[in-house]
This record gives structure tokens, sequence and C-alpha cells, in this order.
């Protein structure tokens, strides 16, 4: 699980536009497999099969997924103050 507590950053909203433009034009595949699957996973002996699944997952959900839930920062604000007082452990 992946979260982020500040505002997202212009230049990830504008990477972020790049990619559902792309998926809106048939290429969720080129998209998972170019720009998301580098970054989901550090290395080790499971890599392959787990960012092969993570393909799975994505074409079975489709593009219509992928741009529903790429759409949820955009305008997001930070959390950073509602979160504070927050006693679970975050990295």
């Amino acid at each position: 699980m992946d979260t982020n507590p500040k505002a997202e950053l212009e230049d990830v909203r504008q990477r972020r536009a790049v990619q559902m433009a792309q998926v809106r034009q048939g290429d969720l595949r080129a998209v998972i497999r170019d720009e998301m699957k580098p970054n989901y996973l550090a290395d080790g002996p499971d890599k392959p099969a787990i960012l092969d699944l993570c393909m799975e997952m994505a074409m079975a959900l489709g593009p219509e997924v992928f741009n529903r839930v790429a759409s949820v920062p955009i305008g997001a604000r930070s959390t950073r103050r509602s979160t504070r007082g927050s006693a679970c452990p975050a990295h």
C-alpha cells in the first residue's frame, strides 16, 4: 500500500494526465509496462513473477478502473494537518 499526505506536485500531476490520456487511447499495457511496473518493487527473486501478476491485474481491471484510480489525487489537498494526531506508525 502506498500513500502520501502531501498535495500532489505539479510535475506528478502532469505525468499522471499524460498517462491517463494514453490509457484512454488504448495504451494501458504500455503505461503499466513502461511507467508503472519499473516503480512497483525493489529487486528480489520474486520480482518478475509479481510484476507479471501486476500486469495481469491491471489488464483484467481495464482502462476505466486505471483512470478512475489515477484521478483520485487530482486536486487533492495535503492531509498532513488532519493526520498529525494519528498514533499508527508511518514510514
